[in-house]
């Protein structure tokens, strides 16, 4: 599994459930300070499944000292083997 963490603003726990859906968005306002369709996490999901894997969300905090987000993505062991063959790691 890798796992992908972030310091950014947090994900509000009313909003977690719905942040591998079309089109969400925390912030539905249009004076939001963050772009986007709310499509970017319903991809990587979709290719990570494709490859015999999932995304997930580990946790998210929007304050304290654990703000950020913490995801997991895991994937078939042949198809890890291939990327981390074609990028050399």
């Amino acid at each position: 599994m890798i796992v992908i963490a972030d310091t950014g603003s947090g994900i509000p726990e009313n909003f977690q459930e719905k942040i591998f859906k079309a089109y969400s968005q925390a912030d539905e306002s249009i004076t939001r300070h963050s772009e986007g369709l709310g499509l970017g996490l319903l991809i990587a999901k979709g290719l990570a499944q494709k490859m015999g894997g999932d995304l997930d969300l580990v946790r998210s905090e929007i304050d304290g000292p654990n703000k950020g987000t913490v995801s997991g993505c895991s994937w078939q062991r042949t198809i890890f083997r291939l990327l981390t063959s074609l990028l050399d790691l």
